[in-house]
């Protein structure tokens, strides 16, 4: 059994920072105010490994941690970590399993044996889903759309916006099995909504992921993936479906940095500057060797 590779890996949604109804967000993790507390240790004595602890840490998000999006903020980041948690314990289970989930999941099919719908059912019921990894194989992954409205309630506008973008990526991956598994114009707006996330105040450990969501999100549209290249060599060209993402990308986000980079690059190809394309490969293409 395959567990599909997670991503540094990362949207055309936008937020303001200066929300009236909720504070800036945190910029460091960890519980640093007396009224996490009750919080942090409810989390420590919840069972790391059970399914069911997901919805207690819910309950404990819910009732004990204040309506102030700073505080919000950092306990989002240990809620994230108890269900990312949960999930990993599932994944390890998974790799290990030699039950073929195919009909289950790809085919999604009512035939398939009841004991393996009996058991994506009760992943369900604790907002956890089966899902393809493009190799034939599954992967556990959080619901985050159940995730989302459980926070962002009290969250910051930013750590909204950054969960937007997980639920995005988590349930369409940018890539399966080493090929381009969306549009290129979606994945310019999720480049586009992780370099807006990267001007906002966020935990440190979102920030760090959001960085290298980007750094990801510019490689893959600049340079594709091992099956999904977006530039030819004989002659240099670039692959017309990701031209076609790079235009929507300059037209809908005249003003943004990937805009700015984008131009260059399509000079650096347009003039077939095989030397200066072999730079910007160590600078940016995820896959360069």
């Amino acid at each position: 059994m395959k567990v599909f590779p997670f991503l540094l890996i990362l949207c055309s949604f936008f937020f303001s920072c200066g929300s009236t109804d909720k504070k800036p967000a945190a910029t460091e993790d960890g519980v640093t105010e007396k009224t996490l507390e009750a919080f942090a240790d409810s989390l420590v004595h919840l069972d790391k490994f059970s399914l069911e602890s997901i919805d207690a840490a819910a309950a404990y998000y819910t009732r004990l941690v204040p309506r102030d999006s700073t505080l919000a903020d950092s306990a989002a980041v240990m809620f994230l970590r108890h269900v990312s948690g949960v999930v990993d314990t599932i994944n390890q289970k998974l790799f290990q399993d030699t039950t073929d989930y195919y009909e289950l999941v790809y085919n999604e099919s009512t035939n398939a044996p009841e004991g393996q719908k009996r058991f994506k059912q009760n992943l369900e019921r604790n907002h956890i889903n089966l899902q393809a990894d493009g190799e034939g194989g599954v992967y556990a992954v959080a619901d985050y759309n159940w995730i989302s409205s459980v926070l962002t309630s009290k969250t910051s506008a930013a750590v909204d916006a950054y969960l937007s973008l997980l639920t995005r990526e988590e349930k369409t991956p940018a890539l399966m099995d080493a090929g381009l598994a969306i549009e290129p114009a979606e994945l310019a707006d999720r480049l586009i909504s992780s370099e807006l996330l990267l001007q906002q105040r966020l935990p440190k450990s979102f920030a760090d992921d959001v960085a290298g969501r980007n750094k990801f999100y510019t490689g893959t549209l600049l340079f594709g993936s091992v099956n999904s290249p977006a530039l030819e060599y004989d002659p240099i060209a670039l692959v017309e479906e990701y031209k076609k993402g790079y235009d929507y990308l300059l037209q809908k986000y005249p003003s943004s940095k990937a805009a700015q980079l984008l131009k260059e690059w399509q000079t650096i190809v347009a003039a077939k500057d095989s030397k200066t394309i072999e730079e910007w490969k160590i600078r940016f293409n995820p896959y360069y060797e």
